[in-house]
């Protein structure tokens, strides 16, 4: 396969993704990647890209608090999210 048509490929499948559930993180890594690297990426690889950012599922927590804090050794962060478990259940429960 040509690289242009690895391009134009790729294009119609970031179209189509467009179209459907695309996530707002699939744009961001997409928009971020080199024209070389978006230019080599086929179809499949697209999808595959779109398909992993719907399922991390980023933003979607009951509690989502973000607080940066001053101190005199710079600035810091503090994350606390709550929410219900969706993770699989296939994970082997912890002890």
């Amino acid at each position: 396969m040509t690289a242009e048509a690895r391009v134009g490929d790729a294009a119609s499948a970031l179209a189509r993704a467009a179209k459907g559930d695309e996530t707002e993180l699939f744009r961001a890594i997409y928009r971020r990647l080199s024209p070389c690297v978006r230019a080599s990426l086929t179809v499949a690889q697209v999808e595959g890209l779109r398909i992993a950012a719907a399922e991390l599922n980023r933003g979607r927590h009951g509690l989502d608090l973000r607080l940066a804090l001053p101190s005199p050794f710079g600035r810091f962060y503090l994350a606390l999210f709550a929410g219900r478990d969706r993770r699989r259940s296939a994970r082997p429960p912890r002890v």
